[in-house]
Formats: structure tokens, C-alpha cells, sequence
């Protein structure tokens, strides 16, 4: 998973003109045993519907500037991409679980030294 110093939880610092930093770092076996357990209950490979180009209302709606994001996840030899994006002004609820886990994932990752020795973002939105 890529996560960058942004304060705002994710993003992308690839229109920073700076370059990237990377870091290196280990998750205690406790925190991956929580991700796992809420990838689990999410039954994240079973997710269908995780985007969507038409809001709840039924019509078609777009917003710029929009995020994306996109996992590659593999369980037991099988690998599922998940891809989805708020451009149509609504996210599904699936998305919305997704995001919830990369939300906690990225408040462990802030908790840890190396990641806070990374340099601030520097650019980009």
C-alpha cells in the first residue's frame, strides 16, 4: 500500500516536482491480525459492486477534481483488483468499507518512527 506524508490521509505525491521518499517499515503481528480480521469480515474477496458511474438518485453525476484508488489483493494463491473512484459523487458501500480500512491502515502506519522521519509532501493536491 502506498501512503504518503500528506496530513490527509492518502493521496498522491506524484505531482511533487521534489521527487518521492520512501520508507520501510514493520507491522507488529497484532496489527495484522487486525487488518486481516476486517478483510475478513468485510469478505473483501467476495466484494462485487465496489464502483459505480450512477448516484443513488439515478442519474449520472461527475465532480473535478475526484480520487481514486485501487488494491491488489491476493488470499490463498488468488488475486482480485478493486478499483473505484468518487467521480460520480457517490461511492458504493463497499468503497466506502475499503476506504474505512485504508483510513485504519494508514493511522498505524503514522504511529511508526520511520514513517514519521519521512520529509513533509511537498506539491501535488
Amino acid at each position: 500500500m502506498g501512503l504518503n506524508k500528506t496530513g490527509n490521509g492518502g493521496g498522491s505525491s506524484d505531482c511533487s516536482f521534489l521527487g518521492k521518499a520512501t520508507a520501510t517499515l514493520t507491522l507488529t503481528p497484532e496489527e495484522m491480525s487486525q487488518i486481516y480480521s476486517r478483510l475478513y469480515d468485510m469478505n473483501v474477496m467476495g466484494l462485487q459492486k465496489v464502483s459505480s458511474n450512477i448516484s443513488s438518485a439515478g442519474t449520472r453525476c461527475a465532480k473535478i477534481p475526484y480520487y481514486t484508488e485501487s488494491w491488489n489483493i491476493t488470499v490463498a494463491g488468488k488475486s482480485k483488483t478493486l478499483e473505484w473512484s468518487d467521480e460520480s459523487c457517490e461511492v458504493t458501500s463497499e468503497a466506502k468499507q475499503l476506504s474505512a480500512l485504508r483510513q485504519f491502515i494508514h493511522g498505524i502506519v503514522e504511529t511508526k518512527a520511520e514513517y514519521k522521519a519521512l520529509p513533509d509532501a511537498v506539491g501535488g493536491v
